[in-house]
């Protein structure tokens, strides 16, 4: 599965990915999508930042899926 992740800030969504796939490789990360434009062009933890929110219509035509991993609140959250 080809994911996209909302949300360039918590290491720990990459840390668990890594673990799951060493027993079943089954997540594939493009990179993220963040709103913080000083993040766009960076990489995540071995991942590149795609963009913002303006990035999701075109990359959703390619079949991947996204996971949402904003937590600060939950009207933020909603809102993504």
């Amino acid at each position: 599965m080809k994911v996209i992740l909302i949300g360039a800030s918590n290491p720990e969504t990459i840390r668990m990915i890594s673990a799951l796939n060493r027993s079943a490789p089954n997540f594939e990360v493009i990179g993220f999508i963040d709103s913080d434009p000083d993040k766009v062009g960076m990489d995540f933890f071995g991942y590149p930042v795609l963009g913002g929110f303006e990035k999701v219509e075109a990359l959703s035509k390619s079949g991947v899926s996204f996971v949402n991993l904003i937590t600060g609140s939950m009207e933020s959250r909603y809102e993504t």
